[in-house]
Parts: structure tokens; sequence; C-alpha cells
């Protein structure tokens, strides 16, 4: 007998404040079944944040999320990405098009952006304001998981658009090898998101959240512990990345999470060398 289909998801949206409504689009990888999208009202037009990923019928979902808003494509004033990773800015030239809008990114997304078609009109950096409905949200650069990343911050309301810097459940990834020390950036970037004393989190994945001190320090200490690893792994012999990610990740190693968890490895190593623990001789890496 054959294992009934799962439904494909589709996409919804929900208000999550006044003024404020999630888009939950979905995505077709294993381990991220969806992102979040943020509706925020701008007089009779939204600002949205980030836009889901580019792909067959990705539209489609997105259009549906949206309905729920009372809006179409065409009432976008603006578009913000938090940052350049597909699945939050893969929609985005094709949605300012048809909104004939503009798109407002860091300047860093040049680095590590995929798609030529992505655009800028105006750099997200720290201090730039955006109106909407709830107050202005000022710009905090948080480098880290990307180099073009982003967070959004309502002071007067205690409100964080976090992106993928702080997510409901501590989830670590860097982007490596465009700048120097990324696990470095993500520690600081914590250190600036902990001081804004926000109350409630609108993340780029999954439901808003609260405790934000409590994330953040989640999130410290498996860094902490994910380099405490390294080090006992190193201690054996030089390894390679992809043989100090077996060491690290042991049984959530598989081949189809060897380049991520690779990757993940390196922002490690990186870090150690940068404090001056560890360097590399070809392709092995040891400890100094």
């Amino acid at each position: 007998m054959r294992k009934p289909t799962r439904p494909r998801e589709v996409g919804r949206g929900e208000r999550v404040l006044p003024g404020a409504w999630r888009l939950r689009l979905p995505l077709k990888w294993n381990r991220v079944p969806h992102v979040n999208a943020w509706a925020l009202q701008a007089g009779d037009q939204i600002v949205l944040v980030d836009t889901g990923l580019h792909d067959r019928g990705t539209m489609i979902d997105f259009e549906r999320a949206l309905a729920v808003t009372g809006h179409r494509v065409e009432d976008i004033g603006l578009i913000v990405i938090t940052h350049a990773h597909s699945d939050h800015s893969g929609q985005a030239p094709e949605l300012a098009r048809r909104a004939d809008c503009e798109v407002w990114i860091h300047p860093a997304y040049t680095l590590h952006a995929d798609d030529p078609a992505l655009n800028s009109d105006r750099d997200l950096v720290n201090g730039v304001e955006i109106e909407s409905d709830l107050g202005a949200w000022t710009v905090i650069e948080t480098p880290g998981h990307a180099p073009s990343h982003v967070c959004l911050h309502q002071p007067e309301r205690r409100l964080l658009i976090s992106g993928d810097h702080l997510l409901g459940r501590v989830s670590l990834y860097f982007d490596v090898g465009y700048t120097p020390d990324p696990v470095a950036e993500f520690l600081h970037s914590l250190d600036v998101v902990d001081a804004l004393d926000s109350r409630l989190v609108l993340a780029g994945h999954a439901r808003p959240f609260t405790d934000v001190h409590g994330h953040v320090e989640a999130n410290r200490e498996l860094v902490a512990k994910r380099l405490d690893a390294t080090r006992d792994a190193l201690r054996n012999g030089p390894l390679s990345c992809d043989e100090l990610a077996h060491a690290v990740y042991g049984a959530e190693y598989t081949e189809e999470l060897g380049r991520w968890l690779g990757t993940k490895a390196r922002a490690w190593l990186t870090h150690l060398e940068a404090l001056g623990e560890a360097s590399q001789t070809g392709e092995r890496w040891f400890l100094d």
C-alpha cells in the first residue's frame, strides 16, 4: 500500500498585530519548510519585509498569503530585505516590477547575492528609518548569518523584525568567505540586539516569540559548545573541514547536509584562526 502523500503547503497569512501580518510562504527544503515575510501597514499601502523564494508556484503562494491583509501586490509601497539569501529576497525583483516600488537592502548584498536581477535603491545601514502605521522602524546592522543582514527595530512598541539573526529555535549558519570572521560578527550582533530590550520578535522562520534575552543566550551557548567541540576534535590531529564536520556533528552529519555542515565547520575554524588558536596548511587545520 502506498503511503499517503503529504499535502502540499500553500501560502498563508495571519495578523500578528494591528497593522502587521505574517506571510507564511512555503519552501521546498526538507529542513526549512517555510519562510516568513512581514507586511506592515503604511497608510493605504504596505511595507513588505522579505519576499520568499522565487520558484515555480511561489508567486501564487505569495498572493494567497497577501490577500489576508486586504492588499494586492500593486499596494506594496516599499520592499525591505533583511538579507540577500534567496528565500528572503528571491521574489523582490518581480514584486518590485509589478508594484513599481523601491527595494532597500544593505550594501553588502553585492558580496553574496545569487540573483543578478537583485538591485537596491537605498542602502540599509544603521539609523535608516522605515515608516509604517506602527511607527518608524530603525535599521540595525547585524552581520554574521550573512554580510548583508539587518534587523528592524520599533523602539516604542519594543518590536524586532529579526530575519535569520535570531530565530525561535537556535539554528546557526554563517556565510563564510566574504568577511574575515562571521562568527565574531554574529556574536557582536547578538550583543547589539540584546541591548535593544525588545519584547516581541518577528523572525524569518516560525512563529513570533518573546524572551529575547533567553534566545540570545541560547545562541551564545551553542556557539561556545561548537567551538569547544572543534577544539576537542583538532586535539586528535589535523583535520579537513569535512572531517571536522563529521567529528563535531556526529550522527547529524549526512550526505544531504554535508555541504551545509562543512560550511559551518569552516566558520568555527575561521573564528579560531582569528583568535590565534588554529592554523591551516593546505586543506588541513590544526591547533596552534
